[in-house]
């Protein structure tokens, strides 16, 4: 028997057809194509804005004449790292922030589960949630000057009325109530966000895993034992959870 081996012959293009070339969108550098405005903008904008800022902040300069400065090395971070009011500052701003933090995640997880809950009306309160997350924080900085105004604010209105009104209705003016009212305000406005994200999360939980967590913490024991087509692993992981 005689074996005759086939060469691959060069493929040709057929002919009235042209020749396809290859697209400059699959090459390697593609990736980098797509990321390269906003790379550019970031370092024009922000990275030489930041080297500018670092480096003006050993030297002497006046607004009024930025260029004429004098090195002045370190002087300006003694200066300003002893100052009493630099280490008050710094304390409010970590009060602020872990507050915001904090509180905002809490909150919205309480109203993640709740909105995970059937009810009817579901939908509109969904949609209603995310409204202080889409409004422009100028808009929510002025809803909230208005409503903590000492003259016509509704919120110094509401405080007299129940007998908790503030000397003068100065909240934002006050040392004791400027803060608590601005965090009021933050948090409003940032846990709608935190909701959306675990409502998301809750949504793509199985709906078995949610039954087999929901028998399981009625009985306050072990999982119990793996049903047909659910494995006990998943069954443990629900439980922990």
């Amino acid at each position: 028997m005689t074996v005759v081996e086939q060469t691959g012959a060069p493929k040709t293009t057929p002919p009235g057809r042209p020749r396809r070339r290859p697209s400059p969108l699959g090459s390697k550098w593609t990736p980098y194509l797509f990321l390269a405005p906003a790379a550019l903008f970031i370092l024009v904008f922000q990275a030489v804005p930041l080297v500018q800022e670092v480096y003006l902040s050993f030297t002497r300069t006046r607004l009024l004449n930025p260029t004429r400065s004098e090195w002045v090395g370190l002087d300006n971070y003694h200066r300003v790292f002893g100052d009493p009011e630099f280490h008050r500052t710094l304390l409010i701003t970590f009060v602020y922030v872990i507050t915001c933090v904090v509180v905002a995640i809490g909150a919205g997880l309480v109203v993640a589960l709740l909105l995970n809950r059937k009810f009817r009306g579901r939908g509109v309160a969904r949609a209603l949630v995310t409204v202080p997350w889409a409004a422009p924080g100028i808009a929510v900085a002025l809803i909230a000057t208005w409503m903590l105004n000492a003259q016509y604010g509704i919120v110094n209105r509401f405080l007299d009325a129940v007998g908790l009104g503030v000397p003068g209705g100065a909240i934002l003016d006050s040392p004791r109530y400027a803060l608590p009212a601005v965090l009021a305000t933050t948090i409003w406005q940032l846990f709608p966000f935190t909701s959306v994200v675990l409502l998301s999360a809750l949504q793509s939980v199985p709906q078995d895993l949610n039954e087999a967590a929901t028998v399981d913490a009625r009985d306050g024991g072990p999982p119990s034992a793996p049903s047909p087509g659910r494995s006990s692993s998943r069954q443990w992981v629900c439980w922990r959870c």
